[in-house]
């Protein structure tokens, strides 16, 4: 399998280099692994699609004894975000409940166990999210000395049918303070979950009666009925009308599978 790399610059991480100047500046190289931030690494499969994965599944594993626990929290950050983008994420009981079944609660999963586990669970696709590194570094001044925590998260969506990689991706969060895991974890999970591909969602539109026009945002579309891939899940306005009858305007927030078959009424 191909696979195409990218680096998403993101104007946040450009504070990294800020800081590495001013560390040298005050000859406080010994520090510059504490401050210097790296960008987040996104690498997916020439082939990929997120819409076959609209449903899906949140892994969370730690390589890390010190983090333990926390695995949780990257669970909360990556529902949450992909439910904001679309998708529909298997509940944590479910999974705990198909994890059970299979005896692979306790143990770092293979991939060919991620697998069947979404098998199991009757999604496309899972999401393993894993805590790779924590450290806490330490730097001297005049100030005296200074800590900050760093933390890799490394991200996987394993395709269930053939256990293939479909997307990945790797960031490294950075807080200040000593052992401050809890913030280093989440500052990485939050940007990964954040380059997760949002869904565009698909929407049918039908009238009754048919052949009326279908207006998105001010632009011709099509004659009902019309299917319709959107470019963002943000909120449109469609309008929907035909001689002789009076028109349909509503505001519509969209998700995936939307169908929509408005009645309009005859003008007298």
């Amino acid at each position: 399998m191909l696979f195409c790399s990218k680096s998403l610059k993101v104007s946040r991480w450009q504070a990294g280099a800020i800081a590495l100047i001013a560390s040298v500046s005050a000859g406080g190289c010994e520090s510059l692994g504490a401050i210097f931030e790296t960008e987040p690494t996104i690498t997916a499969a020439t082939s990929f699609d997120p819409q076959p994965y609209t449903r899906t599944a949140i892994i969370t594993q730690s390589e890390v004894r010190s983090s333990a626990g926390l695995e949780r929290d990257i669970d909360t950050i990556f529902t949450q975000e992909l439910l904001a983008k679309g998708y529909q994420v298997v509940s944590r009981t479910d999974l705990d409940e198909a994890l059970d079944e299979l005896e692979f609660q306790g143990s770092a999963l293979t991939e060919s166990q991620v697998a069947e586990v979404g098998s199991f669970l009757g999604v496309p696709g899972v999401i393993i999210a894993t805590i790779t590194s924590l450290e806490t570094f330490s730097s001297r001044s005049d100030r005296g000395t200074s800590y900050r925590t760093k933390a890799t998260v490394t991200t996987r969506l394993l395709d269930v049918e053939s256990a293939d990689i479909m997307w990945s991706g790797r960031n490294e969060g950075s807080v200040s303070g000593r052992n401050n895991n809890a913030a280093a974890i989440a500052d990485a999970a939050e940007q990964l979950a954040e380059d997760i591909p949002t869904l565009m969602p698909w929407i049918k539109i039908d009238s009754d009666p048919g052949r009326a026009d279908v207006m998105l945002n001010g632009t011709f579309v099509g004659q009902t009925p019309v299917t319709l891939q959107l470019e963002s899940l943000d909120a449109v306005e469609l309008s929907i009308s035909r001689s002789g009858y009076g028109s349909w305007t509503q505001s519509v927030t969209p998700f995936d599978g939307l169908r929509l078959k408005p009645s309009l009424e005859r003008i007298k």
